[in-house]
């Protein structure tokens, strides 16, 4: 049951972290975004994957205190919560950088993509 609870929190953040890289791509090919925008998006996916390693390594914890044969019974109980208080501490910062991460890609969505749509030349297509 455990490893499905961690399974289900390292998918969902995963998909966030990508959602972001795919939100920052978007952003960058808009009119008027800087080109450093794009490097934004790997800046995410490296997010994704530091998430990842750090939910792999609390699983690894919660994988020890699961194998009653090695550890010793009092033990047991310790390295559990140790287990499960590493995997809630890299939830945590892995969400507080990600809304971090939304933020900002808000503040540069209203920055690079509707306030400079009044930039644009006024008229139709053709006489653009």
């Amino acid at each position: 049951m455990l490893l499905w609870v961690v399974l289900v929190v390292m998918a969902i953040g995963l998909f966030g972290w990508v959602a972001l890289s795919s939100w920052a791509r978007w952003l960058s090919g808009r009119y008027g975004a800087p080109r450093w925008l794009r490097a934004t998006s790997w800046v995410f996916l490296a997010m994704a994957a530091l998430h990842l390693v750090a939910h792999l390594l609390s699983f690894r914890g919660l994988s020890a205190a699961a194998d009653r044969g090695v550890v010793e019974p009092a033990d047991h109980a310790r390295l559990l919560a140790n287990g499960i208080s590493e995997a809630m501490n890299t939830l945590f910062f892995s969400g507080v950088l990600a809304m971090a991460g939304a933020v900002a890609m808000l503040v540069l969505t209203w920055t690079f993509h509707w306030r400079v749509k009044s930039a644009r030349p006024e008229g139709s297509p053709p006489y653009r």
